[in-house]
């Protein structure tokens, strides 16, 4: 970790949190709290997991011996007890919260200095435990925490295609189900034909059913969600998820969906 390195970092952090909350905030308030079998539950509820974290780390991160002047604005952030502590019950209160966070991180990350990095920061974790650890060993912990939330794409990804097969085997009396995923440069696509009898919305049920559930899951990670029903000649669904990388930096963060344990994983380094 360099001084440079962690300055991207935490302005590709920014983008993408801004790029997250732009895709939520499509969705309606039964889709951001519904369990979706996450880590933390719902979309909010992981969302507002990652504001925590952020959290707790920068309360650590403002004990640094540097006393990084951005910092002083810790004094007035929440001190959470919990990693499941709530920040905000509404998405429009924790899209503020985390672009107050973010404007901090930017802020501090333009202060660090390579001495910075080399130091060692004593912290307590949340198990109490004391700790020490190389300062720039933590940031790429800190920054690294929502790069592992990213592997949750896959699984939502995996969740739509076997949703789509479920409705196949359910309501459209096919007898052929073709399945295929390719990437797209910035993304993953995923496509489920099937040549059953086809429908459109029209005939869908009211209320929660797998296409809105679907609709959501793809529109949380910033992709899209789209179905083609020509009756008498099946259905076509298209699902597209983004790869998480932002335009103007090019920055390729490697992601195999490990990362730290979420349980005291603000604290664990692997």
């Amino acid at each position: 970790m360099t001084p440079q390195s962690a300055a991207l970092f935490a302005k590709y952090n920014r983008w993408m949190n801004e790029r997250l909350f732009d895709a939520c905030g499509r969705l309606d308030a039964d889709a951001l709290i519904q369990d979706q079998g996450a880590f933390f539950g719902s979309i909010l509820g992981t969302l507002n997991h990652l504001a925590v974290a952020d959290t707790i780390w920068l309360h650590r991160f403002a004990t640094h011996r540097a006393r990084f002047a951005s910092l002083k604005d810790c004094a007035t952030l929440p001190r959470p007890a919990s990693l499941r502590d709530t920040l905000a019950t509404d998405l429009d209160a924790l899209k503020a919260y985390r672009q107050r966070l973010d404007a901090l991180i930017v802020a501090w990350a333009a202060e660090l200095k390579p001495e910075h990095l080399a130091a060692s920061l004593q912290y307590t974790n949340m198990a109490g435990i004391d700790n020490s650890k190389t300062f720039g060993e933590l940031l790429l912990h800190f920054f690294n925490h929502q790069t592992h939330h990213r592997g949750q794409v896959t699984t939502l990804l995996f969740r739509i295609a076997a949703e789509a097969i479920r409705n196949v085997r359910k309501h459209a009396a096919a007898s052929t189900v073709h399945v295929s995923v390719r990437s797209t440069g910035d993304g993953v696509q995923c496509r489920v034909v099937d040549d059953g009898v086809g429908s459109g919305d029209e005939s869908l049920p009211s209320g929660p059913h797998g296409i809105s559930i679907s609709r959501a899951l793809a529109g949380a990670a910033g992709g899209w969600w789209h179905r083609a029903g020509r009756p008498g000649r099946g259905t076509v669904v298209t699902c597209w998820l983004p790869l998480s990388r932002p335009a103007e930096a090019a920055l390729e963060v490697g992601d195999d969906g490990v990362g730290d344990a979420c349980d005291d994983g603000v604290s664990r380094l692997r």
